[in-house]
């Protein structure tokens, strides 16, 4: 008699998770949105208002995703059109939104 095994429906074929994995990954995936014009000028309202060392919360596309994380902001790269945050940077036209954030 052989050995008991567990049943793994969506592994039963080797490489089979990975195929799965990559085809709702694809699923998931979206164009960049596009943002209004209101939406634009909040934008730049709250980067003008920013200054070093502010916590915000920023929403941003990338690769696909849209992504939402707390980042200390460092500045407007206008030359490389890049907003940086300490240890992370993100195009400015992949930017969807930012807000400080007030300590509490």
């Amino acid at each position: 008699m052989r050995g008991m095994k567990a049943w793994l429906p969506f592994q039963s074929l080797r490489g089979q998770r990975e195929e799965i994995e990559k085809v709702l990954e694809e699923k998931e995936r979206r164009e960049l949105p596009e943002l209004s014009e209101d939406e634009i000028k909040d934008i730049d309202n709250s980067l003008r208002t920013l200054r070093r060392g502010d916590k915000a919360e920023v929403t941003f596309f990338d690769n696909g995703k849209i992504y939402t994380r707390k980042e200390i902001f460092q500045k407007v790269d206008l030359v490389e059109r890049r907003v940086v945050f300490l240890g992370f940077s993100l195009i400015l036209g992949h930017l969807l939104g930012i807000r400080k954030l007030t300590l509490s």
